[in-house]
């Protein structure tokens, strides 16, 4: 089973002990929703930071962010590879960069304009 909690993580859960498996950490803000794919392989989860997150349910990696912004303004970061996948025209003035510390933990937040030219995927190159 996997849970969603308010104080911004995910929980993995043995159904028949009740035992804590793993804790993702990933979210800024109260996680609201979660829920297995289908075929278990993945979770995704949805929190009060606009974003939902796609989790490898085997190893809890981080897969994709999907940024939600103002008046339907999204983006897609690809966690593994640290490439944008997609943005919309108007996502760009609230696209920002955590900076974390060694626990994970958020210590700031700056614009991405802050860290140079986004490092976008080659296939997305013009």
């Amino acid at each position: 089973m996997v849970s969603a909690s308010d104080d911004n993580t995910l929980r993995l859960w043995d159904a028949a002990s009740g035992q804590c498996l793993a804790t993702w950490v990933g979210h800024s803000g109260p996680v609201q929703a979660c829920a297995f794919s289908p075929d278990g392989a993945r979770v995704v989860s949805a929190s009060r930071d606009n974003s939902l997150r796609l989790w490898d349910a085997a190893s809890g990696q981080l897969l994709r962010v999907h940024q939600l912004g103002p008046k339907g303004s999204h983006a897609v970061w690809d966690e593994p590879n640290q490439g944008l996948i997609e943005a919309s025209e108007s996502a760009w003035p609230w696209l920002t960069a955590q900076v974390r510390d060694a626990a994970g933990r958020v210590e700031c937040v700056l614009p991405v304009e802050a860290f140079g030219e986004l490092p976008l995927p080659q296939r997305l190159s013009a």
